[in-house]
């Protein structure tokens, strides 16, 4: 029929069936190599088929978990009768459990896998982004167990991956997620953080690889610091010299800005050690 030359079918790794216009597919998806359809579950497929169409894809909503059993409200004590009957009309609300933030995780990700194997290249680079944005949200509303239990998930999803690809696809985002980690200073050192490091072997190196970047990049700017220090007491030495007011002023960002990376280099020391 006509309907099945304009439209495509695409069935997902749980069976679920998206339909996409032929036209709009063969435009923007250029190929899938080792990566395709029938390893991601529709929800995927259809978030990469909204943009497809749209331009834009609808980040998942954070959703609130069941209590756990410890958390949940302990019996009232006893009341009496007139305070029984004034309030047997109102209703007390579920107790509310922590935010769990595992599902836009493992959406960005898994559509950033898409995206990057289907050549669409703009989709790709819009899902590490929110990938980015949703880490930091979690890690600063979240409760920590629940964000090490999101990221335990996450850091799974990425060193077991659904496919094989040979072109890096799976090593960016894991750079990306251990940058992100890094980042955080020393809180991978503590607990219930520090549980993250013994995750995954090779977690653990990339983990150390992005500390080390880490240092290099701090130690690039101590040397530029100390330069423009020593440029700046040359020029402010010679009389008259208005540029040397300049370099004062750039040598002191940049002494600010090793200062505030200094704790960062520690997290390099400590993995070393071990």
């Amino acid at each position: 029929s006509a309907l099945r030359k304009t439209v495509v079918e695409i069935q997902a790794a749980d069976l679920g069936k998206v339909y996409v216009h032929r036209a709009l597919l063969n435009r923007e998806v250029t190929a899938f190599e080792e990566c395709g359809w029938s390893y991601f579950p529709s929800s995927m497929v259809v978030s990469f088929v909204e943009y497809l169409y749209q331009g834009d894809y609808t980040s998942p909503p954070v959703v609130t978990t069941n209590p756990d059993s410890s958390e949940r409200t302990r019996a009232p004590p006893p009341v009496s009768s007139r305070k029984a009957s004034r309030s047997s009309n109102s209703v007390t609300p579920p107790p509310v459990g922590p935010l769990s933030y595992e599902k836009a995780f493992l959406t960005h990700a898994g559509l950033f896998i898409l995206a990057r194997h289907g050549k669409v290249l703009p989709l790709a680079s819009m899902c590490l982004t929110r990938l980015k944005e949703v880490m930091r949200e979690a890690r600063d509303t979240a409760k920590e167990s629940m964000f090490v239990e999101n990221m335990r998930t996450l850091i799974r999803f990425l060193y077991d991956p659904c496919c094989n690809g040979s072109d890096g696809v799976w090593e960016e985002l894991q750079k990306a997620v251990c940058g992100f980690l890094v980042s955080q200073r020393g809180w991978l050192l503590e607990a219930p953080g520090s549980d993250l490091i013994c995750e995954e072997e090779q977690f653990a190196k990339d983990l150390l690889a992005e500390a080390i970047n880490l240092l290099i990049d701090t130690d690039k700017l101590r040397v530029a610091a100390e330069n423009s220090s020593e440029a700046m007491r040359l020029a402010t030495a010679i009389p008259g010299n208005r540029s040397g007011r300049k370099k004062k002023r750039q040598a002191l960002i940049i002494s600010i800005l090793v200062k505030s990376m200094k704790s960062s280099t520690l997290i390099v020391w400590c993995f070393s050690s071990n």
